[in-house]
């Protein structure tokens, strides 16, 4: 049925939550703000952005949402190299390419950083296109995604997009294709669970809705 995933990256194929849950709370508490536990983060983290920062502690009244995205941005990527693949990444990548399946990467992670960290992982070969936003901020994922639609010559029935968080649905929405979520720590189960979309234990189960 499908013939094209369309991957998001931050919590889908990278695990990073643990790191953005650190270095969250490496901010609040240099603000004298009460840190959070993965329980919280899993509840309240989101997009857009500025919201989920409010509702984890932050006073957008004192300081810009864009200082506070600045200061994760610098504070993420000196330790971003710390982090690795979720389990079965890689095999999982090898398993669609030999099905004869096409893979893109979608993501709201910023496009330099994002090609450098693929590259990184020895990922690039498996992608036709690695598509990041122009941003620090996480911003412009819903157009960015319509615009790749418009480009990529598929039709809406032969694209499955697979992400970690309910963003990444609405994501699959504006664009018109397929959504299956997987969680991955940036948002609890029960969030993602009951939307009319296939929630994936794991990336091995992308496999059977490819079959």
């Amino acid at each position: 049925m499908y013939r094209h995933v369309l991957w998001d990256w931050n919590g889908t194929l990278l695990d990073d939550a643990w790191l953005s849950l650190e270095v969250i709370n490496r901010m609040l508490g240099k603000r004298g703000l009460p840190e959070v536990d993965a329980e919280v983060y899993g509840q309240v983290f989101g997009f857009p952005l500025e919201r989920y920062c409010r509702r984890i502690g932050f006073d957008l009244e004192r300081e810009s949402f864009t200082a506070l995205s600045d200061q994760f941005s610098l504070l993420y990527e000196a330790r971003r190299l710390e982090c690795g693949l979720r389990a079965g990444a890689r095999s999982v990548l090898a398993a669609v390419t030999r099905l004869g399946v096409g893979q893109s990467v979608l993501s709201a992670y910023e496009q330099d950083a994002l090609v450098s960290l693929v590259g990184h992982f020895g990922l690039s070969g498996f992608f036709a296109e690695v598509v990041g936003v122009d941003n620090q901020h996480g911003s412009g994922k819903v157009e960015l995604g319509e615009r790749w639609f418009r480009g990529s010559g598929w039709v809406a029935g032969e694209v499955i997009l697979v992400g970690d968080t309910l963003h990444d649905l609405e994501v699959a929405a504006a664009m018109g294709v397929d959504c299956a979520l997987i969680p991955s720590g940036h948002q609890h189960r029960h969030r993602l669970d009951g939307q009319g979309v296939a929630v994936l234990g794991e990336l091995e189960d992308l496999l059977t809705l490819l079959a």
